[in-house]
């Protein structure tokens, strides 16, 4: 199981009527950022860097799936390789912490010490009508560095350890796991190594 930290650049806010100009991830000390006027070619790439078992994370995480779900149906481009990864959303979690009320990206990394950078996601329509590319492209890196660095903070309250009784199972059927091994991830492990038993 991978953590792909991830964030998504539009021209707008309804993937109806706007278009996916950007798509950043992280994954470990792996940055990829793909910006450009095809959009097909910049979702399929994205979809094509997503393995089975991801987990996708991301602040508002919601709305980027959403984005780039109806965007890939737009070019018939089949969606279900993203509908089958596991998702974080940070947002989510603060806002359930802060009792309903939305928080920005920026006032979340201001609380946490981070540096939030000298964009923000408004300015993306007006950037990319002007051709500055390489602003838009800054801004979607910070952001998934931000996302990285948000998600150890929370990560006592958005992951879940797998359980003793997973480790002993894994255990006798000789799967491979450390101590930051996830629930989600032990469940996914138990169920590959019994089918694996069953052939």
């Amino acid at each position: 199981m991978r953590h792909v930290f991830l964030d998504v650049e539009t021209t707008g806010l309804s993937p109806l009527v706007h278009r996916v100009v950007c798509v950043g991830t992280k994954v470990g000390t792996e940055e990829c950022i793909l910006i450009g006027r095809d959009e097909k070619k910049i979702l399929e790439e994205f979809k094509n860097t997503i393995a089975e078992g991801d987990v996708l994370v991301g602040y508002n995480v919601g709305f980027d799936m959403g984005f780039l779900i109806l965007r890939l149906l737009k070019h018939g481009v089949d969606p279900r390789k993203l509908l089958s990864c596991a998702r974080v959303d940070l947002m989510e979690k603060i806002t359930e912490l802060t009792r309903g009320k939305y928080v920005s990206l920026r006032k979340v990394a201001t609380y946490f010490g981070l540096n939030y950078g000298k964009t923000n996601g408004t300015l993306v329509p007006g950037l990319w009508e002007a051709g500055e590319y390489e602003l838009i492209k800054e801004h979607c890196l910070s952001d998934v560095r931000l996302t990285e660095k948000i998600f150890e903070k929370l990560k006592p309250l958005v992951t879940e350890l797998a359980t003793d009784k997973q480790k002993d199972y894994m255990r006798r059927l000789g799967v491979l796991f450390d101590e930051d091994t996830t629930k989600s991830e032990a469940s996914r492990l138990i169920d590959e190594s019994v089918k694996r038993e069953k052939r």
